[in-house]
């Protein structure tokens, strides 16, 4: 198992602590909640030099929140001892071909934000700006992108498409599953799609 390799490596160098993110209380998703309540302090960060999070196996609810939190308690450290220390490096390992078997189960009913990313988006002094939704597609959310644009309530949306790819018909594949949706439904302007390579999300940060 990977928990043990990790445990063997580090040997007698360092300290494992583990701690359980719990995903469901009282009937609903808490997942999110959660992972960001995992550090409580900026104390718990500050006597590292470097912070090396993989995030290969966990899911988005998990490690958005995660992050966030972590990069808010070192900015606060480094505030309070000003020294740019810790660094943050972000890791993850991933196979597309992998990621699209996989099944979601347990679809919620109705769409919300992952808990400390809603922002200003409730409050009324943005109601006169327009609200642009820029989905990541991906095959098999047919259930999800609806919900979410109940959520949104987009006055305009722009998805993005995986290409280039490693497989080169993907893009084609996945506006084919989600055509009638996309276009009948939800009036895509087939101008507003948006193309950026697979595997690199740089690409699809400079290109919105």
């Amino acid at each position: 198992m990977n928990e043990e390799e990790i445990v063997s490596l580090i040997g007698t160098r360092g300290e494992v602590r583990r701690h359980t993110i719990e995903f469901y209380a009282e009937g609903r998703r808490v997942a999110s909640q959660r992972a960001a309540d995992v550090f409580s302090s900026a104390a718990e960060l500050i006597s590292y030099t470097d912070i090396v999070v993989d995030v290969s196996g966990m899911p988005r609810g998990v490690f958005f929140p995660l992050i966030a939190r972590m990069l808010y308690f070192i900015d606060r450290g480094r505030m309070a001892t000003g020294k740019d220390v810790p660094n943050m490096f972000v890791l993850v390992a991933e196979d597309p071909g992998l990621d699209t078997a996989i099944s979601q189960e347990g679809v919620e009913e109705l769409a919300d934000f992952i808990a400390t990313f809603r922002g200003a988006f409730d409050q009324e002094s943005r109601a006169d700006l327009p609200t642009v939704w820029i989905p990541l597609l991906g095959e098999g959310r047919s259930v999800q992108i609806p919900r979410i644009y109940d959520l949104v309530k987009p006055d305009e949306i722009c998805p993005v498409l995986p290409s280039p790819a490693r497989n080169p018909r993907r893009a084609d594949n996945i506006v084919r599953e989600y055509h009638d949706l996309l276009f009948s439904q939800l009036i895509v302007d087939p101008e507003n799609l948006i193309f950026a390579a697979e595997q690199n999300p740089f690409e699809v940060y400079r290109t919105l």
